[in-house]
């Protein structure tokens, strides 16, 4: 039996009874595996032109999200480390600096200070709240 004559019915080539030579069977069989390759071809850039892009945008948000992760706690230590200075090493100084305008110095950069804070304390809630 020949490969004419066993084919699949959706191939180029119709079906007959006659014999084919090698010559025949060999063009048939190259149309058919170009037509697999072709087929898969498209059916690659098919799934590259919706999903492939997936993968970088995915690998894109998780790395600008912890980049934000990394921000917010790198803002989180530095308000500590604020708070730790203004709230002891400034009172300190305050208390114990033996020259009044540098001890108004200090006063005027804690008020600075509180009332910054007091605009960060309403900025993160409304932040929160939204």
């Amino acid at each position: 039996m020949s490969y004419r004559q066993i084919q699949a019915s959706w191939c180029p080539f119709p079906p007959d009874a006659r014999a084919t030579t090698r010559k025949e069977d060999d063009v048939m069989v190259r149309a058919v595996a170009n037509h697999i390759r072709q087929t898969t071809a498209l059916g690659n850039q098919m799934y590259e032109e919706k999903w492939g892009d997936a993968d970088r945008r995915v690998s894109e948000l998780e790395a600008s999200e912890a980049v934000r992760r990394e921000s917010a706690q790198i803002i989180a230590d530095m308000r500590r480390e604020r708070e730790s200075f203004m709230s002891g090493e400034l009172l300190e100084l305050i208390a114990t600096s033996p020259d009044e305008e540098i001890r108004q110095g200090y006063l005027k950069l804690l008020d600075s200070y509180r009332r910054r804070k007091r605009d960060d304390e309403r900025r993160d809630e409304l932040r929160h709240a939204a």
